[in-house]
């Protein structure tokens, strides 16, 4: 796998206040044969659809506690 030299841009140059920004596709960054890749297929794959219905808008979970005790 050839490695790519990157330049790191010093961001503190502009103060305080500045946020930093990903690009909108990474995918150029992430190497073909990386396990990521495969990863991410997987998951892809998988009906998720059970885990979403638990979780409400705001990202908690929708059971309670002391019912996961019982």
């Amino acid at each position: 796998m050839k490695k790519q030299n990157t330049v790191q841009i010093d961001y503190t140059v502009l103060g305080d206040n500045y946020k930093l920004k990903l690009p909108l596709n990474i995918d150029y960054i992430i190497p073909k044969d990386y396990f990521v890749r495969l990863l991410s297929q997987i998951i892809e794959g998988m009906n998720l659809e059970k885990l979403f219905l638990g979780i409400d808008s705001h990202g908690e979970s929708t059971s309670r506690e002391d019912s996961m005790v019982n």
